[in-house]
């Protein structure tokens, strides 16, 4: 059995029925992908909202690197193995995802796009990850999606 611990960039303003029911779908999606190649899977989400609150210590570049390389205290292992970013603004994210994307390439550690079929009575449903293989600044002025992911 593998376990998947995943670190959900979500934004700040999202909505909470909507992050609920994204971050289950992803669970759901991962589990199915590795079910179809005859594994087991067992997942934790966290979403990056909470990690922030729980983690961040007054230093956004610190709190950003730290996601792709913070231990779990208990076993020593990484704490996220998953970086699962939404699709929101067209590949386009903001300067702290992007610098989490960045910090964990460098560590080695999956990151995903996760594009939503929201047509479904606004539930959010996952129907595709695409690995992230490069985060590319576009404009650095703009906080928000000034960084482009790419495949």
């Amino acid at each position: 059995m593998i376990h998947v611990s995943i670190f959900f960039a979500n934004r700040k303003d999202s909505e909470p029925a909507w992050l609920r029911a994204a971050g289950q779908s992803v669970i759901e999606w991962v589990k199915a992908q590795a079910q179809s190649k005859g594994k087991t899977i067992t997942g934790k989400l966290t979403f990056g909202s909470a990690d922030f609150t729980t983690r961040f210590n007054g230093d956004w570049d610190a709190w950003a690197s730290t996601v792709a390389t913070v231990t779990d205290a208990m076993t020593g292992d990484k704490l996220y193995n998953m970086i699962v970013v939404p699709e929101y603004a067209g590949g386009f994210v903001g300067k702290a995802t992007a610098s989490i994307i960045e910090h964990a390439l460098l560590n080695n550690v999956k990151c995903y796009l996760a594009t939503f079929d929201t047509n479904t009575g606004g539930v959010a449903n996952v129907t595709f990850l695409t690995r992230i293989t490069t985060i590319e600044c576009e404009d650095g002025n703009d906080y928000q999606t000034g960084w482009k992911v790419g495949a």
